[in-house]
Parts: C-alpha cells; sequence; structure tokens
C-alpha cells in the first residue's frame, strides 16, 4: 500500500514500553499485521495488556487499516 500512512498513539504503560506516545508507520493491511511489527521491534510490549481503536473506535479480532487511519493502544482503564 503506497502512500499509506497509519499514526499509532500509545497511552500510559503502552507509551512507556515504546519509549513513544506516538509513531507513525506504513505498510500494513490489517491489524494483525500491525501488531506483529510492533511486537518485533518492542518486545517489552507483550508484556502489557492492552485494547485497539481504530479511528476512534475501539475494535476486537484482526481488523483492516485503510489509508491515513489513527491506531490507538490503549491500556486497560476503569472507572465508571
Amino acid at each position: 500500500m503506497d502512500g499509506q500512512q497509519i499514526t499509532i498513539l500509545a497511552f500510559g504503560k503502552v507509551a512507556e514500553k515504546l519509549g513513544s506516545e506516538q509513531l507513525k508507520a506504513s505498510g500494513f493491511e490489517d491489524t494483525d499485521s500491525l501488531l506483529r511489527w510492533l511486537h518485533d521491534r518492542y518486545p517489552a510490549l507483550k508484556e502489557v495488556d492492552f485494547s485497539l481503536a481504530v479511528d476512534r473506535k475501539l475494535v476486537a479480532g484482526n481488523t483492516g487499516l485503510g489509508m491515513m487511519c489513527e491506531v490507538a493502544l490503549l491500556p486497560p482503564f476503569s472507572g465508571g
């Protein structure tokens, strides 16, 4: 996917493991391929539970990634 640019936003402990609150990446057509890349590049990320949101919507399971999308890596949170 030429020209695809994904913005990855990380919060809390996830950001600590990545060493950054924001990354740019390209070449991923779905969340599974993005997660494989993140775990390979940042092995400490495997120690943290987190959820994914694509374009501000929580997703479960493999989800397609479009052009210029935003993926948030969200640590567990509580509240009510």
